[in-house]
């Protein structure tokens, strides 16, 4: 579907949240997207998690889109990168807290005693 159209016209689709044209853009990007993802990560779950978060944060953000001035794969990478950068300090602290490197805060001990 997205072949058939061009670029501008999906844009203008996915800024009115067309279902359709995310769909299609799905298809397009995730495999891609998801290639990326191994690379980076090696973990199918948590590439699995960040291309869930890319598509919601795209879906989000369609609004921010300008069909004139954006292109839509460097836009939705930017996300991509974005939200892999998230996964990757979240796995980082989740590492250095299981090695006990890091201590959780007190008041975060605390707060898990409630």
């Amino acid at each position: 579907m997205l072949a058939c159209r061009n670029e501008m016209d999906v844009i203008c689709a996915l800024k009115r949240h067309d279902v359709a044209a995310f769909s299609a853009t799905y298809d397009r990007f995730a495999p891609l997207f998801f290639r990326i993802l191994v690379k980076e990560l090696y973990d199918r779950k948590a590439c699995e998690a960040v291309l869930n978060a890319t598509f919601c944060a795209l879906w989000k953000a369609t609004p921010t889109l300008n069909p004139s001035g954006d292109r839509l794969l460097p836009w939705a990478l930017r996300i991509l990168r974005a939200e892999l950068r998230k996964k990757k300090v979240e796995l980082t602290l989740q590492a250095l807290f299981a090695c006990q490197v890091l201590r959780p805060s007190v008041h975060a001990q605390k707060e898990a005693a409630y």
